[in-house]
């Protein structure tokens, strides 16, 4: 009986300190705040007049009106005081942008638009004040945030036309008004050498406006919302990524129009120090000629096409090879202390690339550059004494389906390099359909195309010391 009563014991003893464990973690409050969205629309018969006028303006915000708001909590304790939103013109009202809450109940205390001087034009009349009757719903107004969902107050103003603060329920409209200016940014780093599209970057931005008032940002690889007090004058950009520093000045009107489909390009890099020159071929200065094997003994010097293809020949119902020779002289037109940095060649597409691919695929090899170690001339090569080429100096043509344009640009610095890297001498190169025993082709315009800016060209960029 001893030991089952000291055993009973220990064991309500575990018991108790289980349930109080549990009872504990039971009140735990949760650590998860939970929050919701909410936006105010104005609401006023002079603002459409406003709306009309501003209809014919290109800018969202056009007669730069502002927002103020306060608003308090359940409790009556004072969360947001005197904030300032921005106002946009949306269809036949102004609505402001969304502000984030915690889940819960809220009152509008104070609401007031304000012009770009920072006089209060319209306001939200309270309740029991002298000019309350005007609207519908004076102030305050309740309303609930509930998480993870978005809504909109419409909020009933009228003009103030010179009335006095307490006709509204004010104590006193003579706030200082910061008015806010709301652009869009990015920053490119302009370095001919990187590869295209645009390259955004990343950056640290540290601004000062016309009052000498510094902000800090950080700026994605990508479109940046900015907000800055309004100030007309010259803000100084100092912006920073990880290869290159710059200071640079933008206007007030610049930022103002800086909107997200058309955000402020801001640059830098070192551009300048690379020179560039482009060399566009001719059909007197540039030797490019086609080769074909069902006419084996024919020159085809003066075509228009540089193709490279196997495709079937529809009259003669065989297969049909199109391979293509092309040649640039650029060291005479660089000064002689010029060192390369980068050669580009551009190729104007003509017709429909045949070629079966994956859709899915973004990109694909069509074509091959093969450096030529044999001479040849333009006007007597043909497929039976085409010249030799080699597999140690070659490249690739990838084919883009997703883009529109025919115009197709190769950086051929490497195969350059290598060109000059061996011990044989290089004399041009020939373009292949790749893999050439497999049904397909690509035809490019040729020097003696007839439009001049479809004809091949040769972009070089570089130093001097």
């Amino acid at each position: 009986m001893k030991s089952y009563l000291c055993f009973g014991g220990k064991s309500a003893l575990l018991l108790m300190l289980v349930l109080m464990l549990f009872a504990g973690c039971e009140r735990q409050p949760s650590q998860d705040i939970r929050t919701g969205k909410v936006g105010f629309s104005v609401l006023g018969e002079e603002l459409n007049t406003v709306l009309k006028s501003a209809a014919f303006d290109d800018s969202t915000s056009a007669t730069r009106l502002n927002l103020l708001i306060s608003i308090a909590d359940g409790d009556s304790n004072v969360i947001i005081d005197k904030k300032i939103l921005p106002l946009y013109v949306f269809g036949n009202q102004y609505i402001s942008e969304k502000i984030e809450l915690n889940e819960g109940h809220y009152f509008l205390t104070e609401f007031m638009v304000v012009n770009s001087s920072g006089e209060v034009v319209y306001a939200s009349p309270r309740y029991g004040a002298e000019l309350a009757y005007l609207v519908n719903h004076p102030l305050p107004i309740d309303f609930k945030i509930v998480p993870g969902a978005e809504s909109n107050l419409e909020v009933e103003v009228i003009p103030v036309n010179g009335q006095t603060p307490d006709q509204f329920g004010y104590i006193s409209f003579g706030i200082q008004i910061i008015n806010p200016l709301v652009f869009y940014a990015l920053v490119y780093e302009d370095n001919p050498l990187l590869e295209r599209p645009l390259n955004l970057v990343p950056a640290r931005v540290i601004i000062t406006d016309p009052d000498g008032y510094v902000y800090k940002f950080d700026f994605t690889a990508g479109k940046n919302k900015i907000v800055l007090r309004d100030k007309s004058g010259t803000y100084i950009f100092r912006v920073k990524t990880e290869m290159y520093s710059a200071t640079l000045e933008f206007n007030y009107e610049q930022l103002f129009r800086a909107t997200e489909d058309s955000p402020l390009m801001i640059t830098v890099g070192n551009s300048n120090y690379y020179h560039e020159i482009i060399i566009r071929t001719s059909p007197d200065s540039t030797d490019d000629a086609l080769i074909t094997d069902l006419n084996s003994a024919e020159n085809f010097g003066d075509s228009k096409e540089l193709s490279a293809s196997f495709l079937s020949e529809p009259i003669l119902a065989v297969m049909r090879t199109k391979r293509s020779l092309m040649r640039f002289d650029f060291d005479n037109a660089l000064p002689k202390s010029a060192a390369i940095q980068k050669i580009e060649l551009s190729l104007h597409l003509l017709g429909v690339v045949e070629v079966p691919f994956d859709e899915n695929m973004d990109t694909m090899n069509i074509g091959v550059l093969k450096a030529v170690v044999e001479p040849w001339d333009e006007h007597e090569v043909t497929w039976q004494n085409q010249p030799k080429t080699i597999d140690d100096v070659m490249m690739y043509l990838d084919y883009r389906p997703w883009m529109s344009s025919s115009l197709r640009v190769y950086d051929i610095t490497e195969l350059i390099k290598k060109s000059w890297q061996i011990n044989t001498p290089v004399y041009g190169f020939m373009l292949q359909h790749y893999p050439e025993n497999v049904p397909g082709g690509i035809t490019f315009a040729s020097s003696d195309y007839d439009y001049e800016q479809m004809r091949p060209s040769i972009k070089i960029y570089y130093t001097l010391p």
